[in-house]
């Protein structure tokens, strides 16, 4: 088995950061950023962009579809923001242009003068912004940020070693409120150790085991100071989140909401609002009416506690995080060669403090980025290389995107004949993309054959991203 090249996607000025496929009415489409706050939003089919914007003033960490065709970004701007893309209908659809690529438009000017002869007013008409709402976060580190079910979890506002959870959104009935006037931002929980989380636990499972001991900073075996920095974080699912440490260790996290209800009444009220799946936009995140039970949120943090810990990764730091939801694991590669497996715990009442793991030693070390469907697995490294293997672990195919390059003569004298050398471009993300559904060709004029024998996305794409700015799509 091999890739089949499809096509190269070009656009992007700067080093492309992220890429996530986005998907509106069971049509896949995909979204990149790169180094310099652009964002693209690509149609496949055409390859040509649907909407091009520069979101930020800095490197996008993290971008998400969170739900309803809303975008989540994550910049080394300080700042997290929410766009309603789906909604935008007067976004421009030309590539960014190189007078504009360096504007700083949402940070101010020390001097009081424009970058490069361009204002911000002139950047802002040549590319509109869609809706958005803006939420300040840390940015210490390149740890992403994640969200699920109106909750953020981001690397802590002092601390990039802790972490926070938010409550950015509140239920609403009323659909015609702005995004900002629906963002509702509440930390829930705020600077959470976990050194003193892990040693709370231990020493509690020490103490119902008749075991008089208690971890102290003094005997800290790790090599590092305790975890070391958030490296990734990942949602499970809403309660049950995982995060990926400098130290190499891995933790597993769940969230107990029902210390924070009381007053439960038997009595259902018809007003009561929960996102609706069905529908797109704004709408559907805050528009569906359902019963629901009446319940009263007294002012007290959810319960958090570890319920996983791993080291296998150690003393690497772990860089990707993947859920495989057909196997129920976790998927986990570092900065070294071994790329590990970890089974979700069926149940939360006891940690599990778990010494080993599934484990494959792929023979190339810097596992960038991980993805995998029903079949297939996807491995990308740092230098560019790509693996692909089932889901057994049997190397299927490999692929390098090549730089040809001259290299450079060692004298003067012409006697030595210039050679060519291929130099591979490091490579940013790979992803799996879900094909769409085969739609049946409800007319059978030719025009309209062709289009949907050419649609690409009922296939399976795999879609690799550079730091050149270059995305590449294959048919796996």
């Amino acid at each position: 088995m091999k890739p089949i090249e499809l096509c190269t996607l070009r656009g992007h000025l700067n080093d492309i950061t992220c890429t996530e496929p986005y998907y509106i009415g069971g049509k896949v489409s995909l979204v990149s950023a790169d180094s310099n706050g652009w964002i693209i939003w690509w149609d496949i089919n055409t390859r040509r962009p649907n909407c091009v914007w520069k979101g930020h003033d800095s490197n996008i960490v993290t971008l998400r579809q969170i739900c309803n065709g809303l975008l989540l970004t994550h910049s080394k701007d300080s700042d997290i923001k929410i766009w309603d893309v789906e909604n935008f209908k007067s976004g421009s659809r030309e590539m960014p242009a190189e007078k504009y690529n360096n504007v700083q438009y949402f940070s101010i000017d020390r001097d009081g003068e424009e970058d490069n002869n361009v204002s911000k007013n002139e950047l802002l008409e040549a590319f509109p912004l869609p809706e958005n709402v803006v939420i300040p976060v840390n940015a210490l580190n390149y740890c992403n940020v994640d969200y699920s079910n109106h909750h953020l979890i981001t690397p802590a506002t002092t601390d990039s070693n802790n972490f926070d959870l938010y409550s950015i959104f509140k239920p609403s009935h009323q659909t015609d409120e702005s995004l900002e006037a629906k963002l509702n931002l509440k930390r829930v929980a705020a600077n959470i150790d976990p050194w003193k989380l892990y040693k709370k636990t231990i020493t509690q499972l020490n103490k119902e085991q008749g075991v008089e001991f208690e971890i102290g900073n003094e005997n800290d075996i790790l090599k590092r100071d305790k975890f070391g920095i958030m490296m990734k974080v990942l949602f499970v699912r809403d309660d049950l989140f995982y995060i990926g440490y400098e130290s190499g260790h891995l933790i597993g996290y769940h969230i107990d909401f029902s210390g924070a209800i009381n007053n439960e009444n038997e009595g259902a009220k018809s007003d009561s609002v929960k996102p609706d799946k069905n529908v797109s936009g704004l709408a559907g995140l805050f528009g569906n009416k359902t019963k629901s039970f009446d319940k009263t949120i007294i002012n007290k943090d959810p319960h958090i506690k570890m319920i996983y810990m791993n080291d296998s990764c150690s003393p690497y730091p772990i860089i990707s995080l993947v859920y495989d939801n057909k196997e129920n694991k976790i998927i986990c590669g570092s900065a070294g060669k071994q790329l590990t497996f970890h089974k979700i715990p069926e149940e939360f009442s006891q940690f599990n403090d778990i010494s080993d793991c599934k484990r494959y030693n792929l023979r190339h070390s810097g596992i960038q980025s991980v993805s995998i469907n029903n079949s297939l697995l996807v491995v990308g490294f740092w230098d560019g290389l790509i693996k692909g293997y089932d889901l057994d672990l049997n190397e299927l195919f490999k692929y390098c995107k090549r730089l040809p390059r001259i290299d450079v003569l060692e004298s003067n004298s012409g006697q030595q004949q210039p050679r060519e050398k291929q130099n591979s471009i490091k490579l940013c993300t790979v992803k799996l993309v879900i094909p769409n559904e085969t739609d049946v060709v409800k007319s059978n004029d030719y025009k309209s054959l062709i289009k949907h024998k050419r649609d690409i996305t009922t296939t399976n794409l795999l879609i690799s991203s550079y730091y050149d700015g270059t995305i590449t799509i294959f048919k796996v």
